[in-house]
């Protein structure tokens, strides 16, 4: 949008793809007079100016127009067509106020087989445009989208790696995140399901096809499409479809594969695979948001996990222990403070951290790895191999070389004894 005016001021604007219809944009226009004076403020659409065929439409009382056209992108021929309309044309901005305006714009574009299509496709894509931005409700569509990200804002995921290029850029994770929310639309909304064994899987952190830059709407629809099918594969099929955060809360699991299991949330990512710093922020267990942050070093891949809930959340008593959980449960603390537990590689590879709501769950845990699995299958590998080891086989190898060499040497550099007849 193009904002005319001479007085002193500022304008802030905050352009956001609705959740609720997916080619509809929502440009917030925020013009803020901090003068003793009363200005009007002239408010022009730029958005499409570009296509050439115009047509224009009435939409809720207000003046639209659609733009429609054929435009080329790499060797395919496309229809495209956007509508807009804008709530004010003009704001008349009272001394030390703040007014707002919307630009709504509907966007739509199909693929064009044959030449002598235009002119019916053109008609088609103009028509999804303008059914599409009749339907708008003003007021709802701004309400909707900030009632849904505070939700979503709650959760998310850090990443900080440090030698490890397999684990997915900070950047590219964040963007496709949002690309992802912003498409979704569940399936089978508000069904009550079980988010248990999701996510069981590799962790997605080192799957870069999944996370590399989004360029297009149509990249943006086929990696959704991977991403159901990562989901799926992990066990998370049915809860991810019930909402929008739960689909958010499937995709951070699979990050680092946290898994809930009947002995509660588990984190199952291998030491071996992370050199840097992992942090989900907001994971939803039991209606709780916990916090799990690890750090792992190279090249011992040794480090820290802490774990944290929201203090928000000071009525639930939560439960944690460590890779094997050799001691007696600990409780979160109420206040939101992170208990933090090392991290050291475990010969078989175990998960680093549970969380349970009940205690019992981890002491039955326990006693499963210790009655079931043994032992010896989850001892830390913490016990360096021993020097006198080393310097025995060292003096071994030493040896069995001076031996080769003396061998050697008799058999091809020592000259034969002659004997000299009488």
């Amino acid at each position: 949008a193009v904002v005319s005016t001479q007085s002193t001021g500022t304008i802030r604007e905050v352009i956001f793809a609705s959740l609720d219809q997916q080619s509809l944009i929502v440009h917030d226009i925020f013009i803020n007079n901090p003068t003793m004076t009363k200005h009007t403020i002239e408010i022009k659409s730029a958005i499409a100016s570009h296509l050439e065929s115009t047509q224009k439409i009435t939409v809720n009382g207000k003046p639209g127009v659609v733009y429609s056209d054929v435009v080329t992108s790499g060797q395919a021929a496309h229809v495209a067509a956007a509508a807009s309309y804008l709530t004010h044309k003009s704001l008349e901005v009272e001394p030390v106020r703040t007014r707002t305006a919307q630009l709504f714009i509907s966007l739509a574009s199909r693929r064009l087989a044959d030449v002598g299509e235009r002119s019916e496709m053109l008609k088609y894509v103009s028509k999804i445009v303008s059914d599409d931005l009749s339907k708008v409700r003003e007021e709802q569509a701004g309400r909707d989208h900030r009632d849904h990200w505070r939700e979503i804002h709650k959760s998310g995921v850090r990443v900080v790696p440090l030698q490890d290029h397999l684990l997915a850029k900070p950047f590219a994770v964040n963007s496709t995140l949002y690309y992802l929310l912003s498409m979704y639309n569940p399936s089978s909304p508000d069904t009550a399901t079980s988010s248990q064994e999701c996510f069981r899987g590799s962790p997605s952190s080192h799957s870069p096809v999944l996370w590399t830059p989004i360029k297009s709407l149509e990249g943006a629809a086929l990696r959704l499409n991977a991403w159901k099918t990562e989901l799926k594969t992990g066990g998370c099929e049915k809860f991810s479809s019930t909402s929008r955060l739960a689909f958010y809360q499937s995709l951070l699991r699979s990050f680092s594969a946290v898994r809930e299991t009947v002995h509660g949330l588990e984190l199952a990512i291998n030491p071996h695979s992370v050199e840097g710093t992992i942090t989900l922020r907001g994971l939803e267990y039991e209606e709780v948001l916990v916090d799990i942050s690890l750090s792992i070093n190279t090249p011992d891949h040794r480090g820290t996990v802490s774990v944290s809930k929201s203090a928000e959340f000071k009525d639930t008593i939560l439960y944690t222990c460590d890779q094997i959980c050799s001691g007696e449960p600990r409780t979160l603390p109420m206040n939101g403070d992170p208990l933090i537990y090392p991290i050291r590689p475990t010969n078989p590879s175990t998960p680093i951290l549970y969380v349970a709501k009940d205690p019992q769950q981890l002491i039955d845990l326990r006693h499963l790895i210790e009655e079931h699995h043994g032992l010896d299958l989850h001892t830390l590998e913490e016990h360096p191999i021993s020097a006198l080891f080393i310097i025995l086989i060292s003096l071994v190898i030493i040896l069995f070389h001076v031996l080769l060499f003396h061998m050697i040497y008799k058999e091809y550099c020592t000259q034969p004894i002659t004997r000299t007849a009488l």
